[in-house]
């Protein structure tokens, strides 16, 4: 029998219909919302107190949510949203009735149309918050959160432009285009209420006796970071009804026309979305705080280019300030939003929720009048209060916003996150590498392509940022991942101290698929630590992958304890993979040693054409001889005599090379190795040479009892290494 909790494939399918209903929504709600009702009540001759009263509405409805839960209880969460929106749509066919009324009668039916529309839809609202929790994971909340707002947002600004076509229409520029476009606002509300009803949901109304909004309340209060948040929540809420107030104040002491106040709503709405992509994007990852304190302090900015802007100025600059005005009072709604949901109890979501919006239904009452007062008075003595040529006289309400948001960010600053708020958030936002950071990590989770996944592992790894050294962590903890392997290799590259201690419990792990990529990354730290791990896999582990790769990071932290035994290691017949990590190994320990006894080792072992290329090649970069021998080998494989031929030319620099040059293409054109053999060793003879050139000179001379198995390549190599000594 299942529970009341949803499948992983419930909860998609739920996000997808609910996705869908919010698109309708977006053009619903603002088809039948504020912006609307507020053209119509100045056509009609509101006050500003009555405008105020529109703009709390809202939220004061929540006003009666004390006896909705007893109502509703037991009721699927689905089905009384569902029932809400309906009921929500209804009132917008009421706005007919305004063919029959004028004046202030028309005024109070507008205001009891919406408010019984802000009651319905608050009811409704109540229900969103455990309907999300209900449908999404701890994982990617804050993701579904922003993702349906900007599904809203995105429908709302095309239907914010259908109505400034619509009321830009001569015959509908009146309030009969208005009431058109409320009744639009019914008809895609109502579609909106049948993708709502394919959400499934088997979660209901919960209320536990004794436990009602007010239990709730005091409970709350006593915890000290559930507090803070909820007192962001309704100071927020207080934020959202004062600015609405901008949408008369365009209209009324701007002059702008009904359809400029709808764009620059549709403009609000393009903010909105943007703001929700940006809280998505970092949403899950990093914590609220710290991009509520940045984006209070933008918001201050902001309100105070609203005190300074005069009535005068062009409607492009109101435009630009309103939009920064929308992006983080949005943006720091939807962080909030994320707060409040992770501190919603499971099986009290509701009544949770009615607790919340209560107190919002008083504190939007206060605000809504108190804009409303501050308008009037502010109105009243503005000639009295402004002497200079700027400034407007909504100088008290924005002031008194400035003052909320004040507040908020000294509450923001006390919130306490258990994840994401920590000096890597502040990296992230105040540097381009931590932007960078969190860029690439992003698109890290999206990538299917191995090779551009592997790409941004690269960049990833790169990055110094410490977001990029959590995520490389988080990586490092994976059993099983590809992405785990070239993530180890970038810790030999780019030294991560704080990540050793997990790099080495992968290094001494004999079960871990990654176990070779941690011992080769160890050579990069130069600690006791790191030396003690990798001496116990040497002295331990018999398979020679692991001992040869222990032999070379001991030799990159500059441990000398295993020489000999390297030595001895490197003269046995290793294959290829093996031999080079004693090869660099000896190089860090013992380099002279290293080309006196193990330059010509393959060919005295009879090793392959291949095997010999590569151990050459390999002496000849660890000396950073130029040019490279292994180009001049790629040059031979490719094109039989090229690399050589483009060599010996090169090579005339020499006095010996340059008097020799016909005799050395013959003998390597005739492979008459002897002869060849002994110019090397002529030319090299007599050199006085120290340290390792001199190792060099003492392998070139111990060819002559080698010549009679050389082949072109052994050849190459003789000729090369002369050649270096000779310049």
């Amino acid at each position: 029998m299942r529970t009341k909790y949803l499948t992983r494939e419930e909860k998609l399918l739920g996000q997808k219909h609910y996705n869908r209903f919010q698109k309708l929504n977006g053009a619903g709600y603002n088809f039948l919302g504020d912006t609307i009702v507020y053209l119509l009540a100045i056509y009609f001759g509101a006050s500003n107190i009555q405008l105020g009263y529109i703009s709390s509405a809202g939220f004061l409805m929540g006003i009666f949510l004390p006896v909705i839960p007893r109502l509703v209880r037991g009721k699927n969460l689905v089905t009384l949203q569902a029932i809400s929106w309906l009921f929500r749509g209804l009132a917008g066919l009421g706005y007919g009735l305004l063919f029959f009324f004028s004046g202030e009668q028309a005024v109070w039916l507008i205001l009891f149309l919406y408010s019984c529309f802000s009651l319905f839809r608050l009811v409704g609202v109540v229900v969103i918050n455990p309907l999300i929790n209900h449908i999404s994971s701890s994982g990617n909340r804050g993701q579904i959160i922003a993702q349906v707002n900007i599904s809203f947002q995105s429908v709302s600004i095309l239907a914010k432009i259908v109505s400034a076509i619509i009321i830009s229409i001569q015959q509908l520029s009146g309030y009969i285009g208005l009431i058109f476009i409320e009744i639009l606002g019914f008809l895609v509300n109502s579609l909106s209420v049948v993708q709502l009803r394919k959400v499934p949901c088997r979660a209901t109304v919960e209320t536990v006796k004794g436990r009602n909004l007010f239990v709730l309340f005091k409970e709350a209060m006593k915890k000290r970071n559930e507090r803070i948040v909820l007192f962001l929540v309704w100071l927020n809420v207080m934020m959202f009804v004062l600015l609405g107030l901008i949408i008369p104040f365009l209209r009324k002491e701007f002059g702008f026309e009904n359809y400029l106040v709808i764009l620059y709503s549709a403009l609000s709405g393009i903010s909105f979305v943007l703001a929700s992509m940006y809280t998505k994007a970092v949403g899950d990852r990093i914590g609220s705080r710290p991009f509520l304190l940045v984006g209070g302090m933008i918001l201050l900015v902001c309100l105070l280019g609203w005190i300074l802007i005069p009535v005068s100025i062009s409607p492009v600059v109101v435009f630009i300030l309103g939009f920064f005005t929308s992006f983080f009072l949005f943006s720091n709604n939807l962080f909030i939003s994320r707060l409040l949901l992770l501190q919603i109890p499971e099986d009290e979501g509701f009544v949770y929720n009615t607790m919340s919006n209560f107190c919002i239904a008083i504190i939007s009452l206060i605000s809504g009048i108190a804009g409303g007062l501050l308008i009037d008075i502010g109105t009243t003595h503005y000639a009295q209060w402004i002497t200079i040529p700027i400034g407007n006289n909504h100088l008290l309400l924005f002031g008194f916003t400035i003052l909320i948001t004040f507040v908020m960010l000294l509450l923001a600053l006390q919130i306490k996150e258990t994840e994401g708020d920590t000096s890597a958030s502040a990296s992230m936002l105040f540097s381009f590498q931590g932007l960078k950071a969190y860029v690439d990590i992003s698109r890290l989770e999206k990538i299917k392509n191995p090779i551009k996944k592997k790409t941004v592992l690269f960049a990833i790894s790169d990055n110094a940022n410490g977001m990029a050294t959590d995520e490389i962590k988080k990586l490092m903890a994976s059993p099983l991942s590809s992405d785990k392997t070239p993530v180890l290799q970038s810790l030999f590259h780019h030294r991560r101290p704080s990540l050793l201690r997990p790099l080495i419990d992968i290094a001494l792990d004999p079960d871990s698929y990654h176990q070779l990529e941690a011992v080769f990354a160890l050579g990069a730290y130069r600690n006791e630590a790191s030396k003690d791990a990798l001496l116990e896999i040497f002295n331990t582990y018999e398979d020679p992958r692991f001992r040869s790769s222990a032999a070379k990071a001991l030799g990159r932290i500059g441990n000398r304890e295993i020489v000999d035994e390297v030595k001895e290691l490197l003269s046995l017949d290793n294959p290829i993979w093996v031999q080079m990590n004693y090869i660099i190994a000896l190089k860090n320990m013992d380099v002279r040693s290293l080309f006196k006894e193990g330059l010509f080792r393959a060919l005295e072992k009879g090793r392959s054409r291949t095997y010999r290329q590569t151990i050459y090649s390999l002496y000849a970069k660890i000396m950073n001889f130029s040019p490279s021998l292994s180009e001049i080998y790629q040059g031979r494989n490719t094109r039989q005599g090229k690399g050589l031929r483009e060599f010996l030319e090169d090579a005339r620099d020499t006095n010996e090379v340059f008097e020799s040059y016909d005799k050395l293409n013959r003998w390597f054109i005739d492979e008459e190795w002897s002869e060849l053999v002994r110019w090397c060793i002529t030319s090299v003879e007599d050199k006085r040479l120290k340290g390792v050139e001199e190792s060099i000179r003492q392998a070139v001379l111990s060819t002559d009892s080698l010549k009679d198995s050389f082949d072109y390549d052994d050849a190459l190599a003789c000729f090369y290494f002369s050649y270096q000594i000779m310049r």
